[in-house]
Formats: C-alpha cells, sequence, structure tokens
C-alpha cells in the first residue's frame, strides 16, 4: 500500500510538471524537461535560450529592399478530386504563403499589391487562380506593418524540382528564387 502511494504521488508531480511547463510555452516545456528528465551525464547546450533563438520565425527564402521585406512563408501542394452528383474533376492546386512586412514598422496598406506570378526550372509561368487574400497580421491585434498574402495557381509541373516566385508589390518586383518543391 506505501508503495503504491509513492509511486501516485510520483506520477502526479510529473503530471503537474508537464502541464505547468505547458502553460508556458514550448520554452519552458523544454527548459523544465531538460532540467528535471534528461540524466545528469547527457550534456545540455551551453545555452538552450539561443538555441531556440536561432532563425526562429525567419524564413531562408526572401527578398527585400529598402523598406520592404517579402518572406516564404509556406508552399501547398494540394492534391484534391472532387466527386458529386453535380460536379466532378480534378480541384488540386499549389499554393503560396508570403509575409510582407515593412522594415521600419510603417504602415502597409493592402492595395500595394500589383501581382504575383511562378516561374519552374523548366521555364513554365504559372499565372495565379482568381483566388487570393491578403490579411492584417496578426488578425486578432494587427501591428500594421505586417501582411500575410495568400494565393492559389494551377499545379506545378511534376518534373520541376524548384521555383522563383515573382511578387510585384509597390511598383518593385521581388523574386525569391530557388525554391525547392519536391
Amino acid at each position: 500500500m506505501k508503495g503504491k502511494t509513492i509511486l501516485m504521488i510520483v506520477l502526479i508531480s510529473i503530471l503537474s510538471i508537464a502541464f505547468v511547463s505547458f502553460q508556458y510555452g514550448q520554452t519552458s516545456t523544454i527548459r523544465t524537461m531538460s532540467t528535471f528528465f534528461v540524466p545528469s551525464e547527457v550534456p545540455l547546450p551551453p545555452n538552450i535560450d539561443e538555441l531556440l533563438k536561432k532563425d526562429y520565425g525567419e524564413s531562408k527564402y526572401y527578398d527585400k529592399n529598402e523598406t520592404i521585406k517579402i518572406s516564404l512563408e509556406k508552399i501547398i501542394d494540394e492534391k484534391y478530386f472532387i466527386e458529386y452528383s453535380w460536379v466532378d474533376g480534378n480541384e488540386s492546386y499549389f499554393g503560396v504563403g508570403l509575409l510582407i512586412e515593412h522594415l521600419n514598422k510603417e504602415t502597409l496598406k493592402k492595395d500595394d499589391f500589383k501581382s504575383i506570378w511562378i516561374e519552374d526550372n523548366l521555364g513554365n509561368k504559372y499565372m495565379p487562380l482568381p483566388y487570393y487574400e491578403i490579411t492584417d497580421f496578426p488578425k486578432d491585434r494587427p501591428l500594421g506593418w505586417k501582411q500575410l498574402f495568400y494565393g492559389k495557381f494551377p499545379s506545378i509541373d511534376k518534373k520541376a524540382k524548384n521555383i522563383t516566385i515573382h511578387f510585384k508589390y509597390q511598383e518593385q518586383e521581388f523574386k525569391i528564387k530557388n525554391v525547392p518543391i519536391q
């Protein structure tokens, strides 16, 4: 009976620590778990805070000028086939998510977006489908100097290895080159 009580106390303590750590976010969880659950003979990184900050929130695919930076947030290769009684077909698309930010933290206007297109390494050019969205970032309390762009394109040729995204904004063309898609 005494062994079961000790086991229950230990389990409740571990779960409590994990729950409290979860409440403080990923860095606190990593720090707490590495403090309590990593054996002392396992060397920890010299400074876990520096490792967590490294390139956090920065895309390695971007282009910028003196005031505007366009960064690739995500690409989506959606394979979607639909069959209903009235519709039958391939609804697949290639999606692009970009982060637009003013480096001096001045207000951005949605009207400054002019056009976008994609070219693959095979020389094919893809124009956007008639769907795109520019939203303020974050949605709940916009900063004013950051926006998100989401656009859809026809599916990219299966033989293509990488793409270049051409984004015209405020009369300047930004090129995000050599984005791998395979």
